[in-house]
């Protein structure tokens, strides 16, 4: 088997990927992305030109690549110019690409309704402990509210935290509806299910935690690579801040 040569700028890039604590993982998928645009160029990918960063998209188009590895590669060639190649202004003429999907008739009104609240957003917070009580829970909603806004209703499982009397009274002084889902239906709440299995296989179940706080530590670190560098194939490749930006 030929062992592919590292160059000094790929070397330049792991250690970009690895200061910002990406996995191996994604580091793989960056790396490949990139060598795919070299080999389309024909040369070194930090010489790049901006035509050629539109040439390479329509060829992506013309080929038939998906939504989903389109947009993950242009996330991939973002990073590699911007923090790599220190040359923030290439993104200009990176696009992401948008697909339309329809929902199948036969979904009922209240089907749709819990998709659509499905729909992956950014992490917003990760509290870590052996148990968080409903003042915690208060605490870290303040925060985000602070940080995001307050949203008009919240939608929470049947958790004792979440039936407290502690977060009914602090929901009604802010005038913010608790929607409560119906007790066995974890579907009803299918974006943070699938979110919570995100967490243990991707950390959580990934390392042995001497503490509390080391554990936190690793959590905060991993929805900061979550939000904005982890390519997320439900909303198109692309990451949840990106998302965020562009229905701002």
């Amino acid at each position: 088997m030929k062992e592919e040569k590292t160059t000094p700028l790929r070397e330049r890039m792991i250690e970009d990927m690895r200061i910002r604590g990406m996995s191996p993982k994604t580091q793989q998928g960056h790396i490949r992305a990139v060598r795919y645009f070299a080999e389309f160029i024909g040369r070194s990918p930090d010489t790049a030109t901006p035509d050629e960063l539109r040439a390479y998209q329509l060829h992506m188009t013309d080929t038939g690549v998906s939504t989903g590895v389109f947009n993950a590669r242009i996330v991939s060639l973002r990073f590699f110019f911007g923090m790599t190649c220190g040359r923030e202004e290439m993104k200009r003429y990176m696009q992401f690409r948008r697909k339309a999907k329809k929902l199948p008739v036969v979904l009922s009104v209240e089907d749709v309704g819990d998709l659509l609240a499905a729909v992956p957003g950014p992490g917003l917070c990760i509290e870590v402990d052996f148990s968080l009580p409903a003042e915690r829970v208060v605490r870290s909603l303040n925060q985000i509210i602070e940080w995001r806004g307050q949203p008009h209703a919240i939608r929470v499982d049947n958790g004792p935290e979440y039936i407290s009397g502690t977060l009914m009274t602090w929901a009604e002084k802010r005038n913010i509806r608790l929607e409560y889902i119906q007790p066995g239906k974890p579907q009803q709440n299918g974006y943070i299910e699938r979110y919570n299995r995100t967490v243990r296989g991707e950390w959580l179940g990934q390392y042995i935690f001497e503490t509390i706080e080391e554990a936190q530590d690793k959590a905060t670190e991993w929805l900061w690579t979550y939000n904005n560098e982890r390519p997320n194939m439900g909303i198109g490749g692309i990451t949840p801040a990106m998302k965020l930006k562009t229905a701002a």
